[in-house]
């Protein structure tokens, strides 16, 4: 995996055409962090990789949610405990 400021992603896109090209992946980033990142695709395999993309990105949210869960110490709240926030919450509408 290949990191490319910004900067150099604008004045030289050519190289990181042939990065992708390659199979490298690209990750873009901005005064030291990451932007995006850069995969190579074709006609062959763009559904697929979009398909993964959007499974991934689901994978992702699911595992901040837990996370944050953890943090705020919500996953040990019991149903109960769920239902009567439920409800309270209801009760406001």
């Amino acid at each position: 995996m290949k990191f490319v400021s910004s900067r150099d992603f604008r004045i030289k896109p050519g190289e990181i055409w042939e990065m992708l090209e390659a199979g490298e992946d690209v990750v873009i980033t901005s005064h030291g962090k990451p932007l995006g990142v850069l995969i190579g695709a074709n006609e062959d395999n763009m559904q697929l990789l979009l398909n993964e993309l959007t499974r991934l990105k689901a994978k992702i949210a699911v595992t901040n949610l837990r996370l944050q869960a953890q943090a705020s110490g919500a996953d040990k709240l019991s149903e109960t405990d769920i239902d009567r926030l439920i409800e309270d919450s209801r009760k406001g509408y």
